[in-house]
């Protein structure tokens, strides 16, 4: 029997005050685990009347880092200042907003992080 692998999860969401402003299609393929994660979190927005979130490659990257240093750490936790990565990232950002869990699959993590 095949173990479930453990994923590990930062999520960088912004939303940029001008349409497309950090947007790129870029960082994923539809067959990834982040692309499928971006759906089904724009999935549960259109369910509760909200526009749907981009990928951006920069915050896909930032990320990916921030993942690799919750893993090495052992632990997961926030970006110290979320502003300044915004910032640095995606120019004219409006809101931001970062979400850290683990979990064995992106559905299991998904719904954790939408029931909390």
């Amino acid at each position: 029997m095949r173990r479930p692998r453990k994923h590990l999860l930062a999520l960088l969401l912004l939303v940029p005050m001008l349409a497309g402003s950090a947007a790129s299609s870029s960082a994923a393929t539809p067959e990834s685990e982040e692309f499928s994660f971006l759906q089904s979190t724009n999935d549960a927005r259109a369910a509760a009347g909200l526009a749907p979130l981009k990928m951006s490659t920069s915050l896909v990257e930032y990320a990916r880092s921030h993942s690799a240093r919750m893993l090495q750490a052992g632990t997961i936790f926030h970006t110290e200042d979320l502003a300044v990565v915004a910032n640095e990232r995606v120019p004219r950002w409006q809101r931001a907003g970062e979400n850290v869990g683990v979990g064995g699959s992106v559905d299991s993590l998904h719904n954790a992080l939408m029931n909390s």
